[in-house]
């Protein structure tokens, strides 16, 4: 009997260590399966936003290419939205973002520059790029598409089509973004028809439904203009064209419940350039020169959703003259002078990428800017 007792004491001491090796072994594989469903530091990319990534328009284009080019690189995207551009309010975000463990942040809009330098040397370990020309951190690059070659070929339709020889344009703030690409499009609009003159009306704020509204009824009323544009972040300056039965050039905006008057759209395709940066990134590698500036050529950039009134003639216009580019004809090239006469670019000479991105304060001879 002692025998038989002991045999079976034994064997349910066996089945109780197996049961537990085997319960121990199911609890390591589900831990583990936990802890491979959060993505690793180094595989998290956080996005800053000075609106809704749904607003139909600069923010959510953003959003979409960089969500489509962290997808490609199997990357996830967090995201902070409505950002205000002021250090405190930038600082909260990026500490949210890197909490959640990001260790690339992009800033979508141009106020975020110098004025957030002090955060980003806060985290020298993360990598930060921004759409602002002012990066002054060492561990803050800045990235832009060259929208103003296909702000001139917007021009040139402009200038084919206007009647009055007046084209408005509703721009948020001056800075450099802006400026190089309203000069484009008077550079682009007067090779084609010498009398064209831009009349810009400010904002003050890159998203501002009744001041947009109210800017582009005077470029309407007041100014004369018969096409208008805008550098806003969304549409509401093609919604008061149509409106007023006008004829408009849109901007990141590609809706296709507009009238023939919506001429066409320029956009960007962030998918090209935020793939281009995460590459280089994943590699290791820095941009070529200083900043990511990328255009046509590499596809960062183009122009669409052109109305029957664009002629297969204008779009063979523009079709050599983007072909152009490839070949380093740029827009801004050959004498160019400002609105005070002041030469800014001789006859025989290129303004060098650096000037374009970094310097270009100033607006070309033609360009009349409200109250000014």
């Amino acid at each position: 009997m002692i025998k038989k007792k002991n045999l079976r004491d034994n064997l349910w001491s066996v089945l109780f260590f197996v049961a537990l090796l085997l319960l121990t072994i199911l609890m390591i594989v589900l831990i583990g399966t936990l802890q491979s469903s959060e993505p690793e530091k180094g595989k998290i990319v956080g996005g800053v936003f000075i609106g809704s990534v749904s607003d139909g328009g600069w923010n959510e284009n953003h959003y979409k290419g960089l969500q489509k080019a962290c997808d490609a690189y199997g990357l996830t995207l967090i995201t902070e939205e409505f950002v205000d551009e002021k250090e405190e309010a930038c600082e909260k975000a990026v500490k949210s973002l890197v909490d959640r463990k990001a260790a690339v942040i992009f800033f979508t809009s141009d106020g975020f520059g110098d004025n957030v330098k002090r955060v980003v040397e806060s985290y020298p370990d993360v990598a930060f790029y921004t759409i602002s020309p002012e990066s002054g951190a060492s561990n803050l690059t800045t990235y832009y598409g060259r929208m103003y070659q296909i702000r001139y070929l917007a021009g040139m339709i402009a200038g084919q089509m206007t009647r009055t020889n007046v084209l408005g344009y509703v721009a948020a703030n001056s800075n450099v973004q802006v400026d190089r690409g309203v000069n484009a499009y008077l550079l682009g609009a007067r090779s084609v028809n010498p009398d064209v003159v831009v009349k810009v009306r400010m904002t003050g704020t890159w998203f501002d439904e009744e001041k947009e509204r109210v800017a582009a009824q005077a470029l309407i009323d007041e100014d004369g203009a018969d096409i208008l544009t805008h550098h806003t972040s969304t549409s509401n300056t093609v919604d008061v064209a149509e409106a007023n039965g006008v004829m408009s050039i849109g901007y990141n905006c590609t809706k296709t419940q507009y009238s023939r008057n919506f001429l066409a759209s320029l956009v960007f395709y962030w998918d090209a350039l935020y793939k281009a940066i995460l590459r280089n990134y994943i590699k290791g590698s820095a941009p070529e020169g200083d900043a990511y500036w990328l255009g046509a050529t590499e596809g960062v950039v183009g122009i669409e959703n052109f109305s029957p009134y664009v002629t297969e003639a204008m779009k063979g216009q523009i079709k050599r003259k983007r072909a152009s580019f490839e070949k380093g004809n740029d827009v801004f090239l050959g004498e160019i002078r400002c609105v005070d006469g002041t030469i800014m670019c001789r006859p025989d000479e290129r303004i060098s990428d650096h000037s374009l991105l970094f310097d270009m304060n100033w607006f070309v001879e033609g360009v009349e800017v409200d109250g000014e």
